[in-house]
Order: C-alpha cells, then sequence, then structure tokens
C-alpha cells in the first residue's frame, strides 16, 4: 500500500466518523431545530468524553462542529436549547489548549454565544454557557484573549456579573473572564476598563459578600487592572 492510498483510507475513516456524519447532517438540515440542537449535544458530549477527549476534541475540530454550532445559533436565535447547547459545544472545544481555542474564535462561535447572551440576558443557562466559553477562551494566548474583546465578550461577562437572580457560579466566571481579558496587553486591559469591568467586579463583590469563590475573583479583576500602569490603577479606585 502507497503514502496516497494509506492517506485516503485515513480520509475516509475520519468522513465515517460520528462526528463528520453529525456535522454533514446539521450542514443539510439547517431548518431542523431537533437535528440542531441534537447535533450540538452529541458533539459536545463526543468531546468530553472522558480519557479520550483530546482525541475526541481534536476530530469534532477536524469535522467542523465549532462552524457548526456557529451557524446553527445565528439560524435559530430564539431557539434556547440551540443556543445553549451550541455555546456548551463550544465551550468543550475551547476547553483544549491554544489549537482548539484558535478554532473556536475562527468559527464564529464567540459572535454567536454573545449574540445569544444578549438576547437572552434572563435565562440563567444561556449566561452560564456562554460566560464558560468566554472564561475558556479567554485564557488563552493573547490572540484568543483579543478575540475576545471583539466579539463584545467583555460587555456581556460584564453584565453576567451583575445579575442578581442567579447562582454566585455563574457570577464568579464572568468575572474571570474580565481577569483573563485583563492579564493580556494593554489594549486588553483598557477594553475591561472600557466595559466597565472593575466596577462589575465590585457590584459582584457587594452582592455576595459571602461567596469565597466571587470575592477571590472579583479581587482577581481588580489586581489585573491595577497591575503596571497608573491609568489601571485609577480605574480601580
Amino acid at each position: 500500500m502507497n503514502a496516497l492510498t494509506y492517506n485516503h483510507s485515513i480520509e475516509d475513516d475520519l468522513k465515517n466518523s460520528g462526528p463528520f456524519a453529525v456535522a454533514a447532517a446539521m450542514q443539510l438540515r439547517t431548518s431542523n431545530v431537533n437535528i440542531q440542537s441534537c447535533g450540538c449535544s452529541t458533539m459536545q458530549q463526543t468531546a468530553t468524553a472522558g480519557s479520550v477527549a483530546g482525541s475526541a476534541r481534536k476530530l469534532v475540530v477536524m469535522a467542523g462542529g465549532p462552524t457548526a454550532a456557529a451557524i446553527s445559533m445565528k439560524s435559530h436565535p430564539a431557539d434556547l436549547d440551540i443556543q445553549v447547547q451550541g455555546c456548551l459545544l463550544l465551550q468543550s472545544v475551547a476547553i483544549g489548549g491554544d489549537q482548539s481555542k484558535e478554532a473556536v474564535c475562527a468559527s464564529g462561535g464567540l459572535l454567536s454565544a454573545v449574540a445569544a447572551m444578549r438576547a437572552h440576558p434572563l435565562h440563567v443557562q444561556v449566561q452560564r454557557a456562554g460566560c464558560g466559553l468566554l472564561k475558556y477562551t479567554s485564557d488563552g494566548d493573547l490572540g484568543c484573549k483579543r478575540a475576545v474583546v471583539a466579539a463584545g465578550g467583555l460587555a456581556a461577562a460584564a453584565a453576567a456579573s451583575r445579575l442578581t437572580h442567579v447562582q454566585s457560579d455563574l457570577v464568579g466566571v464572568a468575572c474571570v473572564v474580565l481577569e483573563n481579558v485583563a492579564t493580556g496587553d494593554a489594549a486588553c486591559k483598557q477594553a475591561v476598563i472600557g466595559a466597565d469591568g472593575t466596577h462589575a467586579a465590585v457590584a459582584a463583590m457587594r452582592a455576595h459578600p459571602n461567596d469565597s469563590a466571587v470575592q477571590r475573583a472579583g479581587c482577581a479583576v481588580l489586581r489585573a487592572v491595577a497591575a503596571g500602569d497608573e491609568a489601571g490603577q485609577k480605574a480601580v479606585l
């Protein structure tokens, strides 16, 4: 068997795998909400498959899972289940290394997630799934942090951190997004200030005085903004 035949066989095996089949079904039936929701959920479960999660996540990316989720969410903005499942699929990919995070950034998934958070500001599951995605993506390299900024993720996270009807764990995750971005370059830090991130962190700490995770996350936002320059220090005052 020559190299060309061998490579062709690998490609055939990939195309016959579950993630490729699911992505193809989603692409062919974009108007079918059940297929879109089930497809996102299936690939999300695949990408978090225990001890094989790393290789499974790569397969989901190769199959175009992040792009499929972004398109599905954009096509069905009022369907809450698709918005949640789409964010969770993107989040399951973003948990991986920088290449996985970059695949999410390139897919348009961040824009779809932020749009969902803006459209459904009081839906706890949408906010939690969206913030989780922003958290894992912003924990990547500088390019990933900038992608979160460009997508409007800071304003979405700041808004989520101010929600008064949600459990404190969501508020803490929202603050982590702000912290992650603030540890980037000067432009990232300024973006956090511009999104009123420091005031959002203080508001979260005041609203949840007995939650140590929120207190730590809020402090971390303020520390990251204040570190290194006078403008950041003034923003914390």
